[in-house]
């Protein structure tokens, strides 16, 4: 992948890729049968969606270690903002996320890691909160 900050390549990048969805939807573009067999010969990804989800998925997963981590070193998962303010904002988010989810607005907290959070005891403090 190669940002728009990397001026001609990353607009030609960003152009190819426009090609792309163009062709693919049927639409005028200057992407052709050849151009598109030869961009994938060099392993040209044209659509990140998979790969930005799989790397949010696995920072996801190294903050939810990082709190499991932390809940053993301090006994709690009530992370406090002056021993870890990174985690405790992520934490905010999670809680903000499920409380959302469970008022029937819309949430990115998936099924998956809901399931993550409630087997380490995390929402389980979240409702013990609000009681």
């Amino acid at each position: 992948n190669v940002p728009m900050s990397y001026g001609g390549l990353g607009l030609w990048v960003f152009n190819q890729r426009a090609y792309y969805n163009s062709y693919r939807r049927g639409q005028s573009s200057h992407m052709t049968e050849s151009r598109l067999q030869m961009l994938e010969s060099i392993g040209f990804a044209f659509d990140l969606g998979q790969q930005i989800s799989c790397a949010a998925d696995e920072r996801w997963r190294n903050r939810l270690t990082e709190l499991k981590d932390y809940a053993e070193q301090w006994g709690t998962l009530n992370v406090k903002q002056s021993r870890n303010p990174s985690l405790y904002n992520w934490c905010q988010r999670q809680k903000a996320c499920y409380r959302a989810k469970r008022e029937g607005k819309k949430s990115p907290l998936t099924a998956e890691r809901e399931d993550a959070l409630r087997s380490i005891g995390f929402l389980e403090s979240i409702e013990m909160t609000r009681s």
